[in-house]
C-alpha cells in the first residue's frame, strides 16, 4: 500500500515537472505510456526514420542549440514506442519551426561581422590588362609596365610606381643632357646675337634687317641650336608627367588592388591624403629642386629670375592644387623629384661635368646686365652706339675664346678614346 502510494505520488509529480519544464510542445507530442502500459507488447524494430529527421535540422547547421525543453522533449518522443510516419513527420515539423523562432540578438551577429578582418583585394592576371584597354597608347604602353615591374619583383604597387619612375627619369637623362648642352651654347652666343639685334633694331634700312635675320639664322644653324632651346626639358618632361597622371589615375579608378597597395598611413592608394603629407613632400623637394638646380646651364639669361619666381609660387600653389588627387599620383611625383635634385648634385661635380664636356659653372659666360636679351625680340633697354660696338667687340672676343676651348676639350677627348 505504502508503495503504490509512493508510486502514484512520483508520477504525478513527474507529469507536474513535465508540464513545468516542456510548456510549449508537450502537449502536440503523442504520449502512448497509457497504452504501452495497458497492452503490453514485444518491443518492434522502429521504422526508417523520415528525410526529415535524417537530415540536419536548420538549428544544427546554423550551430544554434536547442533549447533545453525542445532538446530533452525530442529526445522522449524518440525513446519511446514506435509511432507510424506521420507522426516523426508531424514531430520533425515542430522541432524546426521552434528551432527557426529561435533569434540571435542583432548586436551579437554586429560584433561578430567586426570581428572578422577585412582585407584588400589580391591582385589577380589580367586587371591591369584590362583596365588599360581603352586607354591611349602612351598611357596604356606605361601602365602595363609598371604591372611588368610589379609582377617581377612582387613588391607593393607604391614601391613599383616608384621604381618605374626611377627607370623612365633615368632613360630621359641622355636628352636632359643634350638640351643642358645645347643651353650653354646658346647662352655663350648671346653677345653676337645682341650685337646683330642691335643693328637691326638702330637700322631703318628693309635690306639690314633682312641681313640680319639671314645673320641669326646662320649663327643658330652652326651651333645647332634655336631659340627654343631652353624648353626642350619642358617639351621632354611634360609628355611624361601626363603619361604617368593618366595611367596612375585610370589604374586607381579600375585596379581593385591598389586599395591595399601601400604601408603605414597611405595603405589605400585610391583616397587623398588626409594629413597632407604627400603634397607637402611634394612641394617641398619641387622648391628645393627650383633653387638648386634652375640655374643649371642657364646662367646670365635674363630669363632665370623671371622663371624662378614662377616656379616658387607653383611650388607654394602644389598643396591646395593636389590635395584631392590619390595617394598613387604622389609616387611618381615625389620620386620624380628627388631624381632631378639627385641629378643636379651629381652634375655639379667637376669631374663629372668634365666627363660630360660641360663647362665649369663658375666660369660660365654671364653677359653684361645691358642690354637685356630676349628670345622674342624684345629689349628692356637700348644703350648708347658707342658703348654698344665695344661691347660687342669684347663680347666676340670671349665668344671666340670659349667656342676655343670647347673644340680643343672635344678634340683631346676624341684623341684619347682613339
Amino acid at each position: 500500500m505504502a508503495f503504490s502510494a509512493r508510486r502514484s505520488l512520483a508520477s504525478g509529480l513527474s507529469r507536474h515537472l513535465s508540464r513545468r519544464l516542456h510548456p510549449s510542445v508537450s502537449h502536440l507530442l503523442p504520449s502512448h505510456h497509457d497504452d504501452h502500459s495497458e497492452n503490453p507488447s514485444p518491443p518492434a524494430q522502429p521504422p526508417p526514420l523520415p528525410s526529415a529527421l535524417r537530415s540536419p535540422s536548420r538549428s544544427q547547421a546554423l550551430g544554434l542549440p536547442l533549447p533545453f525543453g525542445l532538446l530533452h522533449a525530442s529526445r522522449r518522443s524518440l525513446s519511446t514506442s514506435p509511432r507510424s510516419n506521420d507522426e516523426l513527420d508531424a514531430s520533425a515539423e515542430v522541432l524546426s519551426d521552434a528551432a527557426s523562432s529561435v533569434s540571435v540578438p542583432a548586436d551579437v551577429l554586429a560584433d561578430a561581422a567586426a570581428s572578422v578582418p577585412v582585407s584588400a583585394p589580391a591582385p589577380f592576371p589580367g586587371e591591369v590588362a584590362a583596365a588599360a584597354a581603352d586607354s591611349f597608347a602612351p598611357v596604356a604602353a606605361l601602365q602595363h609596365l609598371i604591372d611588368g615591374v610589379h609582377s617581377l619583383t612582387g613588391l607593393n604597387w607604391w614601391a613599383c610606381i616608384a621604381l618605374t619612375s626611377l627607370l623612365i627619369r633615368t632613360l630621359t637623362v641622355p636628352l636632359l643632357l643634350n638640351q643642358m648642352k645645347a643651353t650653354v651654347k646658346l647662352n655663350a652666343m648671346r653677345p653676337e646675337i645682341e650685337a646683330i639685334n642691335l643693328e637691326m633694331r638702330t637700322s631703318t634700312d628693309p635690306q639690314s634687317m633682312l641681313e640680319g635675320k639671314r645673320k641669326l639664322g646662320e649663327l643658330f644653324l652652326r651651333h645647332g641650336v634655336t631659340p627654343l632651346t631652353p624648353l626642350k626639358g619642358l617639351f621632354i618632361q611634360a609628355p611624361i608627367f601626363m603619361s604617368f597622371f593618366f595611367a596612375i589615375s585610370n589604374m586607381v579608378e579600375k585596379v581593385p588592388s591598389f586599395k591595399g597597395g601601400g604601408i603605414y598611413w597611405f595603405t589605400d592608394l585610391t583616397t587623398p591624403d588626409e594629413l597632407l603629407i604627400l603634397p607637402m613632400l611634394t612641394s617641398l623637394t619641387f622648391l628645393v629642386t627650383v633653387e638648386l638646380n634652375m640655374q643649371d646651364g642657364m646662367e646670365g639669361n635674363p630669363m632665370l629670375k623671371t622663371m624662378k619666381n614662377f616656379s616658387r609660387v607653383m611650388a607654394v600653389l602644389t598643396i591646395p592644387f593636389t590635395m584631392s588627387f590619390p595617394k598613387a599620383i604622389f609616387f611618381y611625383w615625389v620620386t620624380s623629384n628627388l631624381f632631378s635634385l639627385g641629378y643636379g648634385f651629381v652634375l655639379r661635380k667637376p669631374a663629372v661635368r668634365s666627363f660630360l664636356d660641360l663647362p665649369p659653372i663658375e666660369t660660365q659666360f654671364a653677359p653684361a646686365q645691358q642690354p637685356t636679351f630676349n628670345l622674342f625680340g624684345a629689349s628692356k633697354s637700348v644703350p648708347a652706339a658707342g658703348s654698344s660696338i665695344a661691347e660687342s667687340d669684347r663680347s666676340s672676343s670671349v665668344l671666340s675664346q670659349r667656342f676655343s676651348d670647347l673644340e680643343n676639350r672635344a678634340k683631346s677627348r676624341r684623341e684619347s678614346q682613339d
